[in-house]
């Protein structure tokens, strides 16, 4: 096997590695939902349905909301994946992100 053949493998099985590093730390949205398939704690991403929400891999264990403004972080969990609303937004007592201005 020639220099050149050896070396043109070895960049081939570089740029490989780099593009599956890439691709693995790459964040894609819809919106300003990600669309990877799981959060790096395996929890499965979800795309958020409601006005206002977006999607974290590591959000507060207890959201805050209308009625609790700063709810008491009491959790097992250093954080949970799920859909949390906006900054500047908060939950009603019908579970929508709404304006804090609105409760």
């Amino acid at each position: 096997m020639s220099r050149v053949s050896v070396g043109l493998r070895l960049t081939y099985v570089v740029v490989v590695l780099l593009l599956v590093n890439v691709l693995k730390s790459a964040e894609c949205s819809y919106g300003d939902t990600p669309c990877s398939a799981y959060c790096d704690n395996g929890d499965p991403v979800e795309f958020c349905q409601g006005q206002n929400e977006k999607f974290q891999c590591c959000g507060p264990c207890t959201e805050p909301t209308c009625a609790v403004r700063e709810p008491k972080q009491n959790c097992q969990k250093a954080c949970v994946s799920g859909c949390f609303c906006e900054n500047g937004y908060i939950r009603n007592a019908h579970g929508v992100c709404v304006k804090m201005s609105e409760c």
